[in-house]
This record gives structure tokens, sequence and C-alpha cells, in this order.
């Protein structure tokens, strides 16, 4: 639960930052119905650097939607597992799998700060 309230401070704090306060509802930039994950470390970032998470790492990206949906179901029905969207199996988490979580979370915390110090570096 942490790492995903972790997540949403940073996205948050870059929202913040960058739009100098202008933009205080992440709605006026994300479209509907996206999920936690693609709207503070995909559209969010898009919009203000032109780039993504999601494009930059895209495997750390799909552990930290993973987490955000453990998180959910954490929170909802009190048990750690996501379901996978393309397999349509629900998928328990073990220690293995919440420890590549926590790496995903801090991956995209420290990209999400480090992109606008960065802005002309394709490696950031």
């Amino acid at each position: 639960m942490m790492m995903g309230t972790a997540c949403e401070v940073a996205g948050k704090t870059y929202l913040e930052e960058q739009s100098k306060g202008a933009i205080r509802d992440p709605e006026e930039i994300v479209p509907k119905h996206t999920t936690f994950a693609r709207r503070w470390f995909h559209y969010i970032p898009i919009h203000f650097e032109r780039r993504s998470f999601a494009d930059s790492h895209p495997e750390k990206f799909s552990d930290l939607e993973k987490m955000y949906w453990t998180r959910n179901n954490v929170a909802h029905n009190g048990k750690p597992y996501y379901e996978d969207p393309h397999e349509g199996s629900q998928v328990d988490v073990s220690m293995k799998i919440a420890t590549a979580f926590l790496s995903a979370s801090e991956w995209a915390v420290d990209w999400l700060m480090g992109i606008n110090r960065f802005a002309n570096d394709n490696d950031a």
C-alpha cells in the first residue's frame, strides 16, 4: 500500500512543479478511465516532457501497474493478488513479486523526479 502512496505523492509533486500549480486535477490532461500508473507515469510526463516511464522502462512499468492492481485488491478484498489482463488469470503475489513491485516503484519515482533535470538527455 505504501508503494502506491509514494508513487502518487511523487506524481502529484511532479504535476504541481511542472504546472506551477495551474493544474490541480490530472483529469484535465489525462484521458478518462486511465490506470493509475498510466496517469502518473505516462500521460502526465508526456504532457510536460514528451517522455513516458512506460516507454522508457516497459518491464518496470508493467510491474508498477501490477503493484497498483495488487494494492487495490488488498484495500478492497484484503488479499495480495492481481488479475493478469492478458491471460485472465489471478496471480497471487509472492515475496519475489512484491520485491519486483518495490524495485519498479523506486525506479518510477526516481525517473519521474529526474526527467525534468535531464530534459535534453534521451537516457532519462
